[in-house]
Protein backbone atom coordinates (compact mmCIF):
# COMPACT_ATOMS: atom_id res chain seq x y z
CA UNK A 1 0.00 0.00 0.00
CA UNK A 2 1.55 3.13 -1.14
CA UNK A 3 0.91 6.77 0.51
CA UNK A 4 -0.80 8.63 -2.50
CA UNK A 5 -2.15 12.14 -3.86
CA UNK A 6 -5.30 12.59 -2.88
CA UNK A 7 -7.97 14.50 -1.77
CA UNK A 8 -7.77 16.18 2.03
CA UNK A 9 -10.82 14.76 4.22
CA UNK A 10 -13.15 17.71 5.53
CA UNK A 11 -14.22 16.13 7.37
CA UNK A 12 -40.79 23.06 24.16
CA UNK A 13 -43.96 21.72 23.40
CA UNK A 14 -47.10 23.83 24.39
CA UNK A 15 -49.33 21.65 27.07
CA UNK A 16 -53.30 22.53 26.99
CA UNK A 17 -55.36 22.33 30.29
CA UNK A 18 -57.47 19.73 28.88
CA UNK A 19 -53.66 17.32 28.55
CA UNK A 20 -53.15 18.35 32.10
CA UNK A 21 -55.85 17.63 33.52
CA UNK A 22 -56.46 14.15 32.08
CA UNK A 23 -52.41 13.63 33.11
CA UNK A 24 -53.30 14.09 36.66
CA UNK A 25 -56.06 11.69 36.89
CA UNK A 26 -53.62 9.23 35.20
CA UNK A 27 -50.96 9.60 37.96
CA UNK A 28 -53.87 9.51 40.95
CA UNK A 29 -54.81 5.86 38.73
CA UNK A 30 -51.56 4.59 38.84
CA UNK A 31 -50.96 6.13 41.73
CA UNK A 32 -54.26 4.02 43.36
CA UNK A 33 -53.37 1.12 41.64
CA UNK A 34 -50.81 -0.60 43.89
CA UNK A 35 -52.64 -0.01 47.16
CA UNK A 36 -55.63 -1.55 45.66
CA UNK A 37 -53.67 -4.46 43.93
CA UNK A 38 -51.81 -5.19 47.49
CA UNK A 39 -55.40 -5.37 49.33
CA UNK A 40 -56.65 -7.94 46.54
CA UNK A 41 -52.84 -9.77 47.06
CA UNK A 42 -54.05 -11.00 51.07
CA UNK A 43 -56.35 -13.40 52.34
CA UNK A 44 -57.33 -14.82 55.78
CA UNK A 45 -55.32 -17.59 57.77
CA UNK A 46 -58.58 -19.21 57.49
CA UNK A 47 -58.81 -19.09 53.66
CA UNK A 48 -55.26 -20.41 53.39
CA UNK A 49 -54.86 -23.17 55.31
CA UNK A 50 -56.96 -26.38 54.45
CA UNK A 51 -57.19 -29.59 56.55
CA UNK A 52 -57.62 -32.75 55.79
CA UNK A 53 -57.39 -34.52 59.42
CA UNK A 54 -57.74 -37.86 58.48
CA UNK A 55 -57.20 -40.00 62.07
CA UNK A 56 -55.59 -36.48 63.95
CA UNK A 57 -57.35 -34.62 66.25
CA UNK A 58 -56.67 -31.61 64.75
CA UNK A 59 -59.54 -29.09 64.46
CA UNK A 60 -58.90 -26.13 61.68
CA UNK A 61 -60.15 -23.49 63.64
CA UNK A 62 -58.00 -24.04 66.50
CA UNK A 63 -54.86 -24.94 64.20
CA UNK A 64 -55.79 -21.51 62.47
CA UNK A 65 -55.55 -19.92 66.13
CA UNK A 66 -52.01 -21.70 66.53
CA UNK A 67 -51.16 -19.86 63.55
CA UNK A 68 -51.92 -16.93 64.03
CA UNK A 69 -50.80 -16.92 67.58
CA UNK A 70 -47.17 -17.31 66.31
CA UNK A 71 -47.60 -15.32 63.27
CA UNK A 72 -49.07 -12.49 65.10
CA UNK A 73 -50.64 -12.00 61.88
CA UNK A 74 -54.35 -13.04 60.76
CA UNK A 75 -53.38 -12.28 56.86
CA UNK A 76 -50.77 -13.87 54.53
CA UNK A 77 -50.20 -13.27 50.74
CA UNK A 78 -52.71 -14.89 48.35
CA UNK A 79 -50.25 -16.71 46.67
CA UNK A 80 -49.69 -19.01 49.80
CA UNK A 81 -51.59 -22.51 50.51
CA UNK A 82 -51.32 -24.56 53.39
CA UNK A 83 -52.44 -28.05 53.22
CA UNK A 84 -52.34 -30.32 56.41
CA UNK A 85 -53.21 -33.80 55.82
CA UNK A 86 -53.19 -36.33 58.70
CA UNK A 87 -53.04 -40.13 58.15
CA UNK A 88 -56.19 -42.31 57.75
CA UNK A 89 -54.59 -44.94 60.23
CA UNK A 90 -52.20 -43.63 61.83
CA UNK A 91 -52.76 -40.55 64.19
CA UNK A 92 -49.24 -39.47 65.01
CA UNK A 93 -48.57 -39.24 61.33
CA UNK A 94 -49.31 -35.76 59.91
CA UNK A 95 -47.96 -33.78 56.76
CA UNK A 96 -48.11 -30.85 55.43
CA UNK A 97 -47.61 -28.78 52.35
CA UNK A 98 -46.85 -25.09 51.74
CA UNK A 99 -47.50 -23.82 48.08
CA UNK A 100 -46.59 -20.29 46.01
CA UNK A 101 -47.39 -20.65 42.77
CA UNK A 102 -45.71 -24.05 41.61
CA UNK A 103 -43.19 -24.02 44.22
CA UNK A 104 -43.97 -26.74 46.89
CA UNK A 105 -42.32 -27.54 50.61
CA UNK A 106 -43.25 -30.40 53.00
CA UNK A 107 -43.11 -30.87 55.92
CA UNK A 108 -43.36 -34.83 58.00
CA UNK A 109 -44.60 -35.58 61.58
CA UNK A 110 -43.87 -39.50 61.66
CA UNK A 111 -44.48 -39.26 65.51
CA UNK A 112 -46.52 -36.08 66.45
CA UNK A 113 -47.68 -35.44 70.60
CA UNK A 114 -50.26 -37.64 71.54
CA UNK A 115 -52.23 -34.67 73.13
CA UNK A 116 -54.26 -32.80 71.18
CA UNK A 117 -53.40 -29.33 72.92
CA UNK A 118 -49.89 -29.91 72.28
CA UNK A 119 -50.30 -31.54 68.94
CA UNK A 120 -51.93 -28.13 67.58
CA UNK A 121 -49.42 -26.22 69.37
CA UNK A 122 -46.45 -27.79 67.48
CA UNK A 123 -48.21 -28.18 64.21
CA UNK A 124 -49.33 -24.45 64.23
CA UNK A 125 -45.95 -23.28 65.29
CA UNK A 126 -44.25 -25.51 62.17
CA UNK A 127 -46.30 -24.22 59.77
CA UNK A 128 -46.18 -20.59 60.88
CA UNK A 129 -42.09 -20.75 60.31
CA UNK A 130 -42.83 -22.31 57.08
CA UNK A 131 -45.13 -19.41 56.66
CA UNK A 132 -42.73 -17.01 57.62
CA UNK A 133 -39.89 -18.60 55.38
CA UNK A 134 -42.12 -18.04 51.94
CA UNK A 135 -42.98 -14.79 53.40
CA UNK A 136 -38.95 -13.87 53.87
CA UNK A 137 -38.63 -15.08 50.62
CA UNK A 138 -41.36 -13.56 48.45
CA UNK A 139 -39.85 -10.03 50.17
CA UNK A 140 -36.17 -11.10 49.05
CA UNK A 141 -37.78 -11.81 45.83
CA UNK A 142 -40.08 -8.47 45.28
CA UNK A 143 -36.96 -5.78 46.44
CA UNK A 144 -34.61 -7.64 43.74
CA UNK A 145 -36.43 -8.19 40.88
CA UNK A 146 -35.59 -10.23 37.58
CA UNK A 147 -32.78 -8.32 35.96
CA UNK A 148 -33.72 -6.61 32.89
CA UNK A 149 -31.23 -5.75 29.86
CA UNK A 150 -29.54 -2.66 30.34
CA UNK A 151 -28.53 -0.94 27.02
CA UNK A 152 -25.72 1.85 26.82
CA UNK A 153 -24.99 4.13 23.77
CA UNK A 154 -21.47 6.43 24.35
CA UNK A 155 -19.56 8.67 21.88
CA UNK A 156 -16.55 9.02 22.96
CA UNK A 157 -13.25 11.13 21.71
CA UNK A 158 -9.63 10.32 22.31
CA UNK A 159 -6.28 9.32 21.06
CA UNK A 160 -3.92 6.62 20.26
CA UNK A 161 -0.18 5.67 20.27
CA UNK A 162 0.62 3.42 16.95
CA UNK A 163 -2.94 2.96 15.60
CA UNK A 164 -1.99 2.79 12.71
CA UNK A 165 1.48 4.71 13.19
CA UNK A 166 2.62 7.13 16.44
CA UNK A 167 0.12 9.32 17.77
CA UNK A 168 -3.69 9.68 15.78
CA UNK A 169 -6.77 11.32 17.29
CA UNK A 170 -10.44 10.18 16.48
CA UNK A 171 -14.02 8.95 17.79
CA UNK A 172 -15.74 6.00 18.67
CA UNK A 173 -19.67 5.12 18.86
CA UNK A 174 -20.84 2.35 20.69
CA UNK A 175 -24.23 0.53 22.11
CA UNK A 176 -23.23 -1.92 25.22
CA UNK A 177 -26.44 -4.50 26.15
CA UNK A 178 -25.93 -5.92 29.61
CA UNK A 179 -27.25 -9.53 29.91
CA UNK A 180 -27.01 -9.82 33.64
CA UNK A 181 -25.22 -7.90 36.25
CA UNK A 182 -21.80 -8.61 35.44
CA UNK A 183 -21.22 -9.97 31.78
CA UNK A 184 -22.18 -7.33 28.64
CA UNK A 185 -21.65 -7.18 24.68
CA UNK A 186 -20.17 -4.37 23.67
CA UNK A 187 -20.22 -3.49 19.66
CA UNK A 188 -18.38 0.29 18.63
CA UNK A 189 -17.45 1.87 15.39
CA UNK A 190 -14.11 4.04 15.75
CA UNK A 191 -11.51 6.24 13.93
CA UNK A 192 -8.95 7.36 14.21
CA UNK A 193 -6.59 9.94 11.92
CA UNK A 194 -2.77 10.11 11.82
CA UNK A 195 -0.84 13.53 10.04
CA UNK A 196 2.44 14.34 8.82
CA UNK A 197 3.83 10.62 8.63
CA UNK A 198 7.12 9.93 7.14
CA UNK A 199 9.18 7.26 5.33
CA UNK A 200 12.54 7.20 6.32
CA UNK A 201 14.85 7.58 3.59
CA UNK A 202 12.15 9.62 0.89
CA UNK A 203 10.96 13.15 0.77
CA UNK A 204 7.14 13.07 1.23
CA UNK A 205 4.68 12.75 3.89
CA UNK A 206 0.98 11.47 4.25
CA UNK A 207 -1.74 10.76 6.41
CA UNK A 208 -4.01 7.95 7.44
CA UNK A 209 -7.27 7.23 8.53
CA UNK A 210 -9.22 3.81 9.94
CA UNK A 211 -11.98 3.17 9.94
CA UNK A 212 -13.01 0.16 12.15
CA UNK A 213 -15.61 -1.88 13.87
CA UNK A 214 -15.20 -3.85 17.25
CA UNK A 215 -17.43 -6.48 19.06
CA UNK A 216 -16.14 -7.50 22.58
CA UNK A 217 -17.74 -9.56 25.21
CA UNK A 218 -17.17 -7.65 28.59
CA UNK A 219 -17.10 -8.71 32.68
CA UNK A 220 -17.24 -7.17 35.49
CA UNK A 221 -18.86 -5.31 38.37
CA UNK A 222 -19.75 -2.25 40.65
CA UNK A 223 -16.94 -1.56 43.54
CA UNK A 224 -18.97 1.37 44.18
CA UNK A 225 -22.98 2.31 43.26
CA UNK A 226 -21.60 5.01 41.15
CA UNK A 227 -18.77 3.41 39.61
CA UNK A 228 -18.85 0.42 37.14
CA UNK A 229 -15.61 -1.62 36.51
CA UNK A 230 -15.36 -4.21 33.60
CA UNK A 231 -12.69 -6.18 31.41
CA UNK A 232 -13.71 -6.06 27.61
CA UNK A 233 -11.92 -8.66 24.86
CA UNK A 234 -12.55 -8.89 21.17
CA UNK A 235 -11.80 -8.54 18.06
CA UNK A 236 -12.06 -5.54 15.47
CA UNK A 237 -12.01 -5.21 11.42
CA UNK A 238 -11.56 -2.39 9.52
CA UNK A 239 -9.91 -0.81 6.01
CA UNK A 240 -6.53 1.69 6.65
CA UNK A 241 -6.44 4.54 3.83
CA UNK A 242 -3.17 6.38 3.35
CA UNK A 243 -2.51 9.68 1.13
CA UNK A 244 0.03 12.20 1.12
CA UNK A 245 2.19 14.69 -0.63
CA UNK A 246 5.38 14.08 -2.31
CA UNK A 247 5.21 10.74 -3.86
CA UNK A 248 4.34 9.26 -6.91
CA UNK A 249 0.96 8.53 -6.84
CA UNK A 250 -0.49 5.04 -6.68
CA UNK A 251 -3.98 3.12 -6.72
CA UNK A 252 -3.44 0.80 -4.20
CA UNK A 253 -4.08 3.78 -1.23
CA UNK A 254 -6.36 1.05 0.96
CA UNK A 255 -5.74 -1.68 2.93
CA UNK A 256 -7.79 -4.08 5.03
CA UNK A 257 -6.96 -4.03 8.70
CA UNK A 258 -7.73 -6.95 11.61
CA UNK A 259 -7.08 -6.45 15.25
CA UNK A 260 -7.62 -7.78 18.71
CA UNK A 261 -9.06 -5.60 21.07
CA UNK A 262 -8.56 -5.93 24.93
CA UNK A 263 -9.07 -3.20 27.53
CA UNK A 264 -10.51 -2.21 31.03
CA UNK A 265 -13.96 -0.05 30.60
CA UNK A 266 -14.93 2.92 33.75
CA UNK A 267 -18.33 3.90 33.57
CA UNK A 268 -18.90 6.46 36.20
CA UNK A 269 -21.93 8.42 37.45
CA UNK A 270 -21.09 12.05 37.44
CA UNK A 271 -24.20 13.77 36.88
CA UNK A 272 -24.57 12.19 33.36
CA UNK A 273 -23.26 9.13 32.88
CA UNK A 274 -19.35 9.03 31.50
CA UNK A 275 -17.47 6.49 29.82
CA UNK A 276 -13.23 6.03 29.93
CA UNK A 277 -11.93 3.10 27.40
CA UNK A 278 -8.29 1.91 28.11
CA UNK A 279 -7.55 -0.36 25.09
CA UNK A 280 -4.56 -2.33 24.07
CA UNK A 281 -4.96 -3.06 20.32
CA UNK A 282 -2.42 -5.72 18.64
CA UNK A 283 -2.71 -5.81 14.87
CA UNK A 284 -3.59 -9.21 13.39
CA UNK A 285 -3.14 -8.28 9.66
CA UNK A 286 -2.45 -4.61 8.32
CA UNK A 287 -0.81 -3.35 5.50
CA UNK A 288 2.84 -1.56 5.27
CA UNK A 289 3.23 2.08 3.82
CA UNK A 290 6.11 2.06 0.45
CA UNK A 291 7.21 5.20 -1.56
CA UNK A 292 10.04 5.33 -3.73
CA UNK A 293 13.38 6.82 -2.17
CA UNK A 294 15.19 9.77 -3.34
CA UNK A 295 17.98 8.03 -4.06
CA UNK A 296 16.48 5.34 -6.01
CA UNK A 297 14.46 2.28 -4.61
CA UNK A 298 11.37 1.57 -2.31
CA UNK A 299 11.40 2.20 1.24
CA UNK A 300 8.40 0.40 3.91
CA UNK A 301 7.39 1.17 6.59
CA UNK A 302 4.97 -1.07 8.52
CA UNK A 303 2.02 0.13 10.68
CA UNK A 304 2.75 -0.80 14.45
CA UNK A 305 2.27 -3.98 15.62
CA UNK A 306 0.83 -2.99 19.14
CA UNK A 307 -1.35 0.76 19.90
CA UNK A 308 -2.87 1.95 22.80
CA UNK A 309 -5.96 3.63 22.89
CA UNK A 310 -7.61 5.94 25.34
CA UNK A 311 -11.46 7.29 24.74
CA UNK A 312 -13.61 9.60 27.37
CA UNK A 313 -17.05 10.60 26.33
CA UNK A 314 -20.61 10.85 27.64
CA UNK A 315 -23.03 7.84 27.70
CA UNK A 316 -26.66 7.54 27.57
CA UNK A 317 -27.99 5.04 29.26
CA UNK A 318 -31.74 3.20 29.15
Amino acid sequence: MRANYGPAFDVAPVVSRRALAWALVVAMVLWCVPGAAQTRSQQSLSDAIQLQRGASCLEKARLVAHVKMWLNESRVSSELRVHVIGDTSNPLAIVFDIERGARVRRRAFQSAPKSCDDVHAVVGLAIALAIDAERMHLHWLEERPAFVPRWLGAVAFGASQGLPLDLAVGMQVGMEVSWSTWLSTRADLLTQFAWGNAISGTAGHFDTLLLAASLQLCAGGRPDPRLRLAVCTGAAAGALHAWGTGYAPNDSNTGVWLAARNGVRFEAQLGVTWVLDIDLVSALSSPSFSAGASRGGEQVRPASSSAFMLSLGPALVF
